[in-house]
């Protein structure tokens, strides 16, 4: 009788507090993935200069001068936002494929129950 209870404690904690923990982690680590990629700073500042490398104005500048300083800020702002879209498209990544698997173990742990006893009788059946 006591097992048939630890049965029914078991199931019940399974499919209610376990859930709620795995969806609170599964949570956490989207957030946590988000955020150490820095996805909201870095579309933010897509356009920005990498490393905010960029020429400042000079007085007296001559045309050739402006033209250089446009130039080289140009260049700056490009691969920062090719620094950038990496960065992101890494982290998008990454969320997807963690996204992917909480869905693959969630789908395990609504199965597990079924599957303890499948190998439980099949380890019973492989000894006798």
């Amino acid at each position: 009788m006591k097992t048939l209870k630890l049965g029914i404690s078991y199931l019940v904690w399974h499919y209610t507090l376990a859930f709620a923990d795995i969806f609170r982690n599964a949570k956490n680590i989207l957030w946590f993935l988000y955020y150490f990629f820095s996805i909201p700073i870095l579309t933010k500042t897509f356009f920005a200069p990498w490393k905010r490398l960029d020429v400042h104005k000079n007085r007296g500048e001559s045309a050739a001068d402006k033209f250089g300083r446009f130039i080289i800020n140009s260049i700056m702002r490009v691969v920062g936002m090719m620094f950038r879209a990496s960065l992101i498209f890494v982290g998008m990544v990454l969320l997807v494929l963690a996204f992917l698997c909480e869905i693959v173990l969630t789908l395990l742990w609504i199965c597990l129950p079924v599957l303890i006893v499948f190998f439980f009788i099949k380890g019973l059946i492989l000894i006798f």
